[in-house]
C-alpha cells in the first residue's frame, strides 16, 4: 500500500473546491489513520471472540 501524504489530501480537498492548510492536511491523515487502526483493532477482538 502507498503511503498518502499531506500534498495528496491537500490536492484531493482542492479538486472539491475546499483549501485547507498543511497542518489541517496533517491532522486530517492522523485521524484517518487513527480510525484505520481501530477498526483494524476491532475486527482482531471480533475474531478472537
Amino acid at each position: 500500500m502507498d503511503k498518502v501524504t499531506p500534498a495528496e489530501i491537500i490536492d484531493a480537498y482542492k479538486k472539491e473546491g475546499i483549501i485547507i492548510t498543511p497542518q489541517e492536511a496533517e491532522e486530517i491523515l492522523s485521524l484517518m489513520l487513527l480510525v484505520i487502526d481501530l477498526f483494524i483493532t476491532q475486527n482482531i477482538n471480533n475474531e478472537k471472540r
